[in-house]
Protein backbone atom coordinates (compact mmCIF):
# COMPACT_ATOMS: atom_id res chain seq x y z
CA UNK A 1 0.00 0.00 0.00
CA UNK A 2 1.18 3.47 -0.81
CA UNK A 3 2.38 5.30 2.32
CA UNK A 4 0.73 8.55 1.18
CA UNK A 5 -2.73 7.08 0.70
CA UNK A 6 -5.16 7.56 3.56
CA UNK A 7 -7.70 5.00 4.60
CA UNK A 8 -11.19 6.43 4.65
CA UNK A 9 -14.12 4.77 6.31
CA UNK A 10 -17.41 5.43 4.58
CA UNK A 11 -20.04 7.33 6.53
CA UNK A 12 -23.17 5.44 7.40
CA UNK A 13 -26.09 7.03 9.28
CA UNK A 14 -27.57 3.71 10.25
CA UNK A 15 -24.76 1.61 11.65
CA UNK A 16 -24.90 -2.09 10.90
CA UNK A 17 -25.47 -4.25 13.93
CA UNK A 18 -24.69 -7.90 13.53
CA UNK A 19 -27.44 -9.97 15.08
CA UNK A 20 -26.35 -13.52 15.77
CA UNK A 21 -28.52 -16.27 14.29
CA UNK A 22 -29.73 -18.99 16.59
CA UNK A 23 -29.41 -22.65 15.71
CA UNK A 24 -33.14 -22.91 15.08
CA UNK A 25 -33.14 -19.94 12.68
CA UNK A 26 -30.14 -21.37 10.85
CA UNK A 27 -31.87 -24.74 10.58
CA UNK A 28 -34.99 -23.08 9.21
CA UNK A 29 -33.06 -21.10 6.60
CA UNK A 30 -31.03 -24.09 5.44
CA UNK A 31 -34.14 -26.24 5.23
CA UNK A 32 -35.97 -23.53 3.29
CA UNK A 33 -33.05 -23.24 0.87
CA UNK A 34 -32.90 -26.99 0.24
CA UNK A 35 -36.67 -27.29 -0.12
CA UNK A 36 -36.80 -24.28 -2.43
CA UNK A 37 -34.10 -25.56 -4.76
CA UNK A 38 -35.61 -29.04 -4.83
CA UNK A 39 -39.16 -27.92 -5.54
CA UNK A 40 -37.99 -25.45 -8.18
CA UNK A 41 -36.11 -28.24 -9.95
CA UNK A 42 -39.08 -30.60 -9.78
CA UNK A 43 -41.51 -27.98 -11.12
CA UNK A 44 -39.21 -26.96 -13.99
CA UNK A 45 -38.64 -30.63 -14.92
CA UNK A 46 -42.38 -31.33 -14.96
CA UNK A 47 -43.05 -28.33 -17.17
CA UNK A 48 -40.18 -29.14 -19.56
CA UNK A 49 -41.39 -32.73 -19.95
CA UNK A 50 -45.02 -31.82 -20.57
CA UNK A 51 -44.82 -28.69 -22.74
CA UNK A 52 -43.23 -28.44 -26.18
CA UNK A 53 -42.47 -24.80 -27.00
CA UNK A 54 -42.68 -23.83 -30.68
CA UNK A 55 -41.56 -20.19 -30.67
CA UNK A 56 -39.08 -18.12 -28.74
CA UNK A 57 -41.93 -16.39 -26.93
CA UNK A 58 -43.23 -19.78 -25.81
CA UNK A 59 -39.81 -20.65 -24.39
CA UNK A 60 -39.64 -17.36 -22.49
CA UNK A 61 -43.19 -17.72 -21.18
CA UNK A 62 -42.55 -21.30 -20.06
CA UNK A 63 -39.32 -20.31 -18.31
CA UNK A 64 -41.05 -17.44 -16.48
CA UNK A 65 -44.01 -19.59 -15.50
CA UNK A 66 -41.68 -22.32 -14.30
CA UNK A 67 -39.80 -19.85 -12.12
CA UNK A 68 -42.98 -18.33 -10.65
CA UNK A 69 -44.59 -21.70 -9.93
CA UNK A 70 -41.38 -22.98 -8.38
CA UNK A 71 -41.16 -19.89 -6.15
CA UNK A 72 -44.80 -20.24 -5.08
CA UNK A 73 -44.47 -23.91 -4.20
CA UNK A 74 -41.12 -23.33 -2.49
CA UNK A 75 -42.65 -20.55 -0.38
CA UNK A 76 -45.54 -22.76 0.71
CA UNK A 77 -43.21 -25.68 1.43
CA UNK A 78 -40.89 -23.38 3.38
CA UNK A 79 -43.76 -22.18 5.56
CA UNK A 80 -44.79 -25.79 6.19
CA UNK A 81 -41.27 -26.91 7.13
CA UNK A 82 -40.84 -23.88 9.42
CA UNK A 83 -44.06 -24.83 11.20
CA UNK A 84 -42.89 -28.44 11.58
CA UNK A 85 -39.53 -27.29 12.96
CA UNK A 86 -41.35 -25.07 15.47
CA UNK A 87 -43.53 -28.02 16.51
CA UNK A 88 -40.46 -30.20 17.00
CA UNK A 89 -38.73 -27.52 19.08
CA UNK A 90 -41.83 -27.03 21.24
CA UNK A 91 -42.14 -30.78 21.76
CA UNK A 92 -38.46 -30.99 22.68
CA UNK A 93 -38.74 -28.11 25.15
CA UNK A 94 -41.85 -29.56 26.79
CA UNK A 95 -40.95 -33.24 26.90
CA UNK A 96 -37.19 -33.40 27.10
CA UNK A 97 -36.01 -30.17 28.67
CA UNK A 98 -39.13 -29.62 30.75
CA UNK A 99 -38.98 -32.94 32.57
CA UNK A 100 -37.22 -32.91 35.86
CA UNK A 101 -36.27 -35.98 37.75
CA UNK A 102 -38.48 -36.58 40.78
CA UNK A 103 -37.05 -35.10 43.89
CA UNK A 104 -36.47 -37.53 46.68
CA UNK A 105 -37.11 -36.39 50.21
CA UNK A 106 -34.38 -37.38 52.54
CA UNK A 107 -35.19 -37.04 56.22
Amino acid sequence: MCPYRKKHNPYNETPYERIPMTKIELTKRLTSLIVGVGTGKIISSIIKNNVAPEKLTDKVAIACASYVLGAMVADAASNWTDAKIDEAVNWWNENVRGKKEPETEES
